[in-house]
This record gives structure tokens, C-alpha cells and sequence, in this order.
């Protein structure tokens, strides 16, 4: 077969380990809508839970056709086309209705067809760009596509230490959002060899 041409198959896991909260300035009255439609209001509180540690939890996989028309020493890109799936498991899991009002979120599964954009590239000897846009388009809803884009620059400051940012923009049809992630880490590593 031709060498840019292959198979792919994927299975991701994503969660986080740490409860969300949100902290208002001022203590108010906020309204908490569980997923059954039962109305909660929480008086005079200064701060609620969004998210408690592990969830939510998105599992994400698929299988199809990968073409790499771009390969260089210092860039790649990887165009894929396939078949997929994303399920999202939601526990005591609350998102932004309006203004002090949240609502739980339920578990999602969507399944479809799916394609990403990959592209990596070595900037310098010490910059690289690490770009992936991933979209599924559901079965019944292809109109709607779940998007989820992720950029990520490293520059390296010294052998042991980098920084990375990270931003992420992701949209769920389920979802009346588009949200947006900015992270700014610094990486120190340790050589044994």
C-alpha cells in the first residue's frame, strides 16, 4: 500500500482529579436544577460545587482510514476519517443556566462519523506547535457536530525545563455553550540516563 496511507484506531479517557467550584464575590441565593427537574435553592451562599472529582468523564474512540500528506523533518499532518463514538458520564455534574442558576447535566452518547486534523510542528530547536481538531458528526443530529480543539505550544527554557500552553475550545450539541480553556504550565524534568 502507499506509505501516507494507513489505518487508525483511538480509545482516550478524559476526567480530572479535583472538584469544580465557582466563588461569587458576594453571597447570593442560587438555584441548583437536578436532572429530574427538581428545583434546589441554596440561600446566602458565597460558593457552589460544579463538579466533584472524576467526572465529568469522557470515554472517546474509533477506527478508520489515516492519510499523512505532509511529513517533514520538522512538521507533520494527519488528516483521519472513520467511525466513532463519545460517552460522557455525569455525577452531581452542574453547568450554567443563567445567572445564578445551574443545571445537572445527564449522560451523553454519540456516536458517527468522525475526522481530525492533526498537525505537529518543531519550530526552532526549541518551540514546537501541537494543533488536533477533532469533530463527530452524530447520527442523528449531523447538523450539530461535537467540536474539540487543542492547541498546544511548548517552549523549552533549558534542558529540564519547559512551559506549555494549552488552549482548548470544545462544543457539545447537548450543550447551549462553546467552552474555552487557557492553561499556562511550566514542565521540570529529571534525567536519570
Amino acid at each position: 500500500m502507499l506509505p501516507w496511507i494507513g489505518g487508525y484506531s483511538q480509545l482516550g479517557l478524559t476526567t480530572h482529579i479535583f472538584e469544580t467550584t465557582t466563588v461569587f464575590d458576594e453571597k447570593h441565593d442560587v438555584t441548583m436544577i437536578n436532572s429530574n427537574g427538581t428545583e434546589v435553592v441554596k440561600e446566602n451562599v458565597d460558593r457552589i460545587k460544579l463538579e466533584p472529582p472524576l467526572f465529568p468523564l469522557d470515554l472517546k474512540g474509533g477506527i478508520g482510514a489515516n492519510i499523512t500528506p505532509l511529513r517533514t523533518f520538522n512538521s507533520r499532518l494527519n488528516l483521519r476519517a472513520g467511525y466513532g463514538f463519545l460517552q460522557t458520564y455525569n455525577s452531581n455534574v452542574f453547568r450554567k443556566e443563567s445567572d445564578y442558576v445551574y443545571k445537572e447535566e445527564k449522560d451523553d452518547f454519540v456516536k458517527g462519523f468522525e475526522t481530525s486534523f492533526l498537525l505537529n510542528l518543531a519550530i526552532f530547536r526549541n518551540l514546537t506547535i501541537t494543533s488536533e481538531l477533532d469533530l463527530i458528526f452524530p447520527e442523528d443530529d449531523v447538523q450539530n457536530p461535537i467540536i474539540d480543539l487543542v492547541n498546544i505550544s511548548t517552549i523549552s527554557l533549558t534542558r529540564n525545563v519547559s512551559m506549555e500552553h494549552i488552549f482548548r475550545l470544545n462544543r457539545k450539541p447537548s450543550s447551549e455553550w462553546t467552552t474555552q480553556e487557557h492553561l499556562l504550565t511550566v514542565r521540570i524534568s529529571y534525567f536519570i540516563f
